[in-house]
């Protein structure tokens, strides 16, 4: 688990489902993400179709983030929207910089809605 300690699978996912996401390891666009808090029967059909898979599942901690009033431009059309956040590095042979993505849901890909921002470092 988060904390070091070794978790029981899946048994250590049911005690504290809102504490955990499940990612299918192949997927992208944040299709296929569940989160635990969200319902108990979508998460244990999540779980039971992640033990049937092995290796086609990984299991990430979830954090709750501030959402913040974001301006998103949509179609030409500009509009203010609570959304989540969340920010990443990326290195290249010749650039490095940092990127935001947000989102009004709480899975936070622009494939779901989200938008996405970059700035390049010389």
């Amino acid at each position: 688990g988060p904390d070091g300690q070794i978790l029981e699978l899946p048994d250590g996912l049911n005690r504290h489902p809102e504490l955990w996401m499940l990612k299918p390891n192949r997927d992208c666009g944040g299709a296929g993400i569940v989160l635990g808090r969200k319902s108990a029967r979508e998460w244990e059909r999540a779980l039971t179709c992640a033990a049937g898979e092995p290796g086609g599942w990984v299991v990430q901690e979830w954090r709750e983030t501030l959402r913040r009033p974001m301006l998103l431009l949509n179609s030409g059309k500009l509009t203010q929207e609570s959304c989540y956040s969340a920010v990443g590095v990326f290195c290249g042979e010749r650039e490095r910089g940092v990127y935001a993505r947000v989102s009004p849901g709480p899975v936070v890909n622009v494939a779901q809605g989200g938008a996405l921002a970059a700035v390049f470092f010389a």
